[in-house]
């Protein structure tokens, strides 16, 4: 909720504190996955995602599209997906979409629709200068990327999987994190730090962290042992 608002409020896409933007090995991964669930070459998927958020996968627009392949809310929900800033979902979708307007326009028009709507390039016959300034630019970016990449031979590595927080520590960092407050009165978040004797939470990721900041909609963390 903080990053939308924080997005509107500065007309630009709010980066992950942790993951912004994703490795290229790691983009190039999400991108040929979206390629075998919609039938598109890898390097159109590519482009669209560095033209949408330079792989990114907690950008978010002035308008409220988020993620990897900035995706509306009402396109998550016809895709059937809740998270919306999860890279794997995300691309998944964009992909599928992208792959239908595709299907139906061609590349050029499918990649306009995109980014404009595929009932806007309807009005205006499929012609592309009819279209905003903003989407001429977006189409010749991402047509010149989509070529630039196909003469390219990009790496691809899987996200490392990361380690769920143990139930126990899960509880216990909860309940610390409610009942603390700052002095304005406002809740905050103890973040645990990790020892030689915390075994239990060796495998706690910064992700985590941040998920569960971001689920409690505190404004501020402060360290203390567990």
């Amino acid at each position: 909720m903080h990053a939308l608002m924080l997005a509107m409020t500065i007309n630009a896409p709010t980066p992950s504190p942790t993951i912004s933007p994703l490795p290229s090995p790691v983009v190039q991964w999400y991108a040929q996955r979206g390629a075998d669930v919609s039938g598109l070459d890898p390097a159109l998927v590519r482009a669209v995602i560095e033209a949408e958020s330079g792989g990114d996968p907690r950008a978010v627009s002035k308008a409220g599209a988020i993620g990897m392949m900035q995706l509306a809310a009402s396109t998550a929900s016809d895709c059937g997906i809740h998270d919306l800033y999860d890279p794997a979902q995300n691309v998944d979708c964009g992909s599928r979409t992208l792959g239908y307007l595709v299907r139906r326009y061609g590349v050029q028009m499918g990649i306009a629709a995109y980014n404009f709507g595929s009932g806007d390039v309807e009005s205006v016959g499929g012609h592309l200068s009819k279209m905003p300034q903003e989407t001429q630019a977006y189409v010749k970016d991402v047509v010149e990327e989509y070529d630039a990449l196909q003469h390219e031979t990009l790496d691809a590595e899987a996200p490392q999987p990361q380690a769920p927080l143990p139930a126990v520590a899960f509880d216990a960092l909860l309940r610390k994190a409610q009942s603390g407050h700052d002095a304005l009165g406002q809740p905050e978040l103890f973040i645990p730090i990790l020892d030689e004797r915390s075994s239990a939470l060796e495998s706690l990721a910064d992700v985590t962290i941040w998920r569960l900041v971001e689920g409690l909609d505190v404004p501020s963390a402060r360290r203390f042992d567990l």
